[in-house]
């Protein structure tokens, strides 16, 4: 008997409402794409490509037989270096070793076809070193997509590991002026920042730049593959008509009819003979905005959405993040605890010599290595049960309109996407587990 079958058996006996509820939300889910990425902050987040262990190689034939093929992985996972081009602790990041099991995890054959895809997040090169090099916008486009490529980007590539999309995470905030964004430009000494018709020339250039290194590698060569550039915004960050951006962000103009427009002009007026075009925008850490201001939410999101239409070689679809905005005690004021509000005591008070002492992106090992007891580890999985319930229901709130704008329709959501970046679950294998079951029952 089919799911639906089921479902419908158990209605005519009475018991199952509900259940149909969720289910048939499951299935108008199943129009978006379910993607995945491992979390920056999870102890696991190398280890989990890694298919020795049984009960991770069964999770990724799951994903792979249920139709789940989009695994993002963030550049603060693959990178050296910060955005200062300072050198990170080995363990910070995945070593040549990790990536050669990401390869051999999303491989699933003689034919790229049936492989998992990879997206990268990139913008790491969009910081102070690349302002410093003066006004020009092509020179620090290039300066900015040189470095970025050859430190981090090409690890993944000679790793063995196509890239078929790459989306730049708040490339605007990183260069234009009066943005407070960490590591921008305009927060360097070097460099105020830069105007909006600069920074979309900025952007654009190197997103190109990124763009025909990725697809020059043999890598990407051999795979056939030819990557889709996209756009990363935080909303919450960016005025947008009537409705301001947060007052931490900086006055950085409005995203909709500034900054966006200026980077519609810069794609017109380029000549190059392979232009710039993009596949969408993702939308990010949306939902303590969406819950706690549905209507500046909805207003932005369509604005955006509004704006993609405006742009040339642009195909305008949404993909949205769905993490929460995790606090498991809004009221416990202990300093250890405002580090980590997405841990349970055992991680933020009883072990704190191992937490306080944690690799970036990483509260659950130390940098000698130590890791959190079993038992707390467990704690921990158990409470981020809430987290990740609480992220399947904000798609859900998309899927049915409680919090979609009018005029973005469900079609024009091209995916949404189950990745942590900066709250804390701890085992990003117990988030795949949760995400395969969004990706066949939509609860």
């Amino acid at each position: 008997m089919t799911m639906i079958g089921r479902g419908l058996g158990c209605v005519r006996r009475g018991a199952g409402a509900v259940l149909l509820g969720a289910m048939l939300a499951g299935l108008s889910a199943q129009a978006q794409e379910v993607q995945f990425g491992p979390g920056l902050r999870s102890l696991d987040s190398a280890e989990v490509f890694d298919r020795s262990a049984p009960a991770r190689a069964r999770m990724w034939d799951a994903f792979h037989d249920s139709g789940i093929r989009t695994i993002v992985l963030s550049q603060a996972l693959i990178s050296p270096f910060t955005p200062t081009r300072a050198r990170r602790p080995d363990g910070a990041f995945f070593s040549d070793r990790d990536l050669a099991h990401v390869r051999d995890t999303l491989n699933r054959g003689p034919s790229t076809a049936d492989d998992f895809h990879v997206t990268y997040v990139a913008g790491y090169g969009l910081s102070t070193p690349a302002c410093a090099l003066g006004p020009d916008p092509e020179r620090v486009a290039r300066a900015a997509a040189d470095w970025e490529f050859d430190t981090i980007i090409s690890r993944v590539l000679d790793s063995g590991i196509p890239i078929r999309a790459m989306e730049v995470d708040g490339p605007f905030l990183r260069v234009i002026e009066k943005s407070k964004k960490g590591f921008s430009c305009a927060v360097a000494p070097e460099s105020a920042g830069y105007a909006a018709e600069s920074s979309a020339r900025i952007v654009m250039s190197y997103m190109k730049r990124l763009r025909d290194l990725t697809d020059g590698h043999e890598t990407n060569r051999a795979a056939g593959v030819e990557v889709e550039m996209a756009l990363l915004f935080n909303l919450p960050n960016w005025t947008v008509g009537a409705y301001p951006a947060l007052d931490w962000a900086g006055e950085t103009g409005d995203l909709v009819n500034e900054v966006l427009p200026a980077l519609g002009r810069a794609m017109r007026a380029d000549t190059d003979d392979r232009p710039l075009s993009l596949s969408g925008a993702t939308i990010d850490y949306p939902f303590f905005f969406a819950r706690n201001d549905q209507a500046a939410f909805k207003a932005k999101s369509e604005g955006v959405l509004a704006a993609l239409r405006a742009l040339p070689r642009t195909r305008a679809r949404l993909t949205f993040f769905t993490n929460t905005d995790y606090r498991l005690d809004p009221r416990q004021k202990d300093d250890r605890y405002q580090r980590y509000p997405g841990t349970v005591r055992c991680v933020w008070a009883d072990n704190w010599r191992i937490s306080g002492g944690s690799l970036p992106y990483l509260p659950y090992e130390d940098a000698k290595g130590t890791k959190m007891p079993a038992d707390c580890v467990a704690q921990q999985n158990k409470a981020d049960e809430r987290y990740w319930d609480e992220s399947a229901a904000f798609a859900n709130h998309l899927v049915s309109g409680n919090w979609r704008a009018r005029t973005v329709a469900l079609e024009d959501i091209a995916a949404f996407r189950f990745m942590s970046w900066h709250e804390m679950p701890a085992s990003s294998l117990s988030t795949m587990n949760r995400v395969l079951r969004y990706r066949r029952y939509g609860n």
